[in-house]
């Protein structure tokens, strides 16, 4: 595995195996890229994109998306938008619209 923190100095390096003369393919079945595809390369190279699941072979950090889409002040510790507080404080999530009390005061029945 390749352990490259700056995807730049990756570019770099596969446009310069380009450059011999070696095919994507041949630069594929390279121990460093071993499991990744061929296109995927190809891809990265051209458009610097890098898809999330050959990231963590690249060493480089996965990437997160959070949009936080709340009208009023965010509870401590609640990470979801529909967070109601209980009786006794605790921040819980409905599992459905009867509930009334968070899972400690309330423990889940079903089966």
């Amino acid at each position: 595995m390749i352990l490259v923190r700056n995807p730049d100095s990756t570019q770099e390096r596969l446009t310069a195996l380009r450059g011999t003369g070696m095919t994507w393919r041949q630069i594929a079945s390279l121990d460093d890229y071993k499991g990744i595809p061929a296109g995927s390369l190809a891809t990265y190279v051209k458009t610097g994109y890098i898809a999330r699941v050959y990231r963590a072979r690249f060493g480089l950090p996965p990437i997160a998306t959070v949009t936080v889409m709340l009208d009023g002040p965010i509870p401590d510790g609640a990470q979801v938008l529909t967070a109601t507080r209980c009786e006794c404080g605790r921040w819980y999530v409905k599992n459905h619209p009867a509930r009334r009390r968070c899972f400690i005061c309330s423990p889940y029945g079903g089966k």
